[in-house]
């Protein structure tokens, strides 16, 4: 079987001294990291962690949780992060679809260095972490990964990123997710460093030599509004997710801020491919270690060294396939441009029809937030006894000026008129970054 060595281990021994993971008050070489995961490996071994042990815990953003994924990867168990904002009482719930045998309040765990030497040989083919994910639907499912899932797709990011032993990337994304997890293999495999900070994002620029960092399209909005200079040494900011605003590319690129926008998902290990100087909605080429294609009905689908394991159903103890033909279906709808760049279109699942017109929200979308002032937009369908279906939309809008007249009106140059929305509502969740879909759905049907 396949192996491979804990990056921070091998780099405790490679450049014990460099610094593996920086906060606010204090920096760990990767000598120190090494000798708290290994008191870890001693401290969860007596709690009766074995090989195999599904072991699921709080994971916030704080060092404990970064050693704790490294922990268990040496004693090949398997990590089940959970939300930190998922209600106590759901967690019987959470642990059961995830079939743990063990929690842990992370911040609980003691952090004792050892010099103990365990074995820090990490099996590439077992599976590593189960995230949950809960997708459009809302109902959560649990995505298995392997080792070899997740370094092949860090290895496939490193020359695209520019990664060396002096990148510094911040940890802006949650570790309960893939992107967040993604951040510490690419980071370690490289022997560079991790930025933990509790700062706003603009202080923490400024505190820490952050080379890298991930944001969501909200965050850079907030940055870009910032009076106070971005600092130069910012190799990449990459973008994911949401439509990005034509005017944030333009004044990111007019203040020299390297933009990246990348198309990934939690199936892929993370990014699946990437863009430099975007132009929205192209997400650029597929990275090593993965492929994609698109079908005749213009599904992507995609594979790779990257590609997990499959989804773990806690009824019958299985992992289901979530591919055909080693080619995994995303319900993402795409088509390459003459430059072979990957163009997403808008997802299978979120299509509807009006007055017989196939209508996808993602290009309504796009066509929102190129209006200035809104942020970010959501379009959600609503029952109409006329058309079937009508677009409602969600906005950000940081002017709070627009209106439905007003946004329909900017609309008219860009959209056919059975496009438009016909009512329009401030996302209810205020200051959330990430709107989930199916809570919108439920908003519309209480009013």
């Amino acid at each position: 079987m396949a192996e491979c060595m804990c990056p921070i281990a091998l780099h405790a021994q490679l450049s014990p001294h460099e610094p593996a993971l920086i906060t606010d008050d204090k920096t760990w070489t990767y000598r120190a990291c090494h000798s708290l995961v290994e008191g870890l490996c001693r401290s969860l071994k007596t709690s009766g962690i074995e090989p195999g042990a599904r072991v699921a815990f709080i994971a916030r953003k704080i060092p404990h949780s970064i050693f704790l994924f490294f922990a268990l990867f040496r004693l090949r168990a398997i990590a089940c992060p959970i939300s930190f904002r998922e209600p106590r009482e759901k967690l019987p719930e959470l642990m059961n679809r995830l079939d743990s045998s063990h929690f842990f309040e992370t911040e609980e765990l003691p952090l004792i260095p050892s010099e103990e030497c365990t074995d820090s040989i990490f099996l590439e083919r077992d599976v590593a972490t189960c995230l949950l994910t809960s997708g459009s639907s809302g109902q959560p499912k649990v995505a298995c990964h392997t080792i070899h899932n997740h370094f092949s797709n860090a290895l496939g990011t490193i020359d695209f990123f520019a990664l060396d032993p002096g990148s510094r990337w911040l940890l802006s994304l949650p570790l309960f997710h893939v992107g967040g997890l993604a951040i510490l293999f690419r980071i370690f495999l490289t022997g560079g460093a991790v930025v933990l900070s509790d700062l706003s994002l603009l202080d923490a620029l400024h505190k820490h030599p952050i080379t890298h960092l991930s944001l969501v399209t909200t965050q850079l909005i907030r940055l870009l509004r910032e009076e106070k200079k971005i600092p130069e040494q910012i190799r990449c900011l990459l973008l994911g997710g949401a439509p990005i605003p034509s005017l944030c590319f333009l004044e990111a690129k007019q203040r020299g801020i390297p933009l990246v926008t990348t198309y990934g998902m939690t199936e892929m290990s993370s990014i699946i491919t990437a863009a430099k100087e975007p132009s929205s909605p192209h997400a650029g080429k597929a990275l090593p270690h993965r492929e994609c294609t698109v079908s005749a009905d213009r599904e992507i689908l995609v594979r790779g060294d990257t590609l997990f394991s499959g989804y773990w159903d806690h009824h019958t103890k299985m992992l289901l396939p979530g591919r055909t033909d080693g080619w995994f279906a995303t319900k993402d709808i795409g088509e390459f441009t003459q430059d072979g760049d990957l163009c997403i279109l808008g997802r299978k699942d979120r299509l509807f029809i009006s007055g017989g017109e196939n209508i996808h929200p993602e290009e309504i979308e796009r066509a929102l937030v190129s209006i200035p002032g809104i942020a970010s937009a959501t379009i959600v369908p609503i029952a109409d006894p006329e058309f079937g279906m009508r677009p409602v939309a969600f906005i950000q809008d940081e002017t709070a000026s627009h209106t439905l007249d007003s946004v329909r009106e900017a609309l008219r140059a860009q959209l056919p008129s059975f496009k438009h929305p016909v009512r329009m509502f401030a996302y209810p969740s205020g200051e959330n970054l990430k709107i989930s879909y199916s809570y919108l759905k439920e908003f519309l049907q209480k009013i």
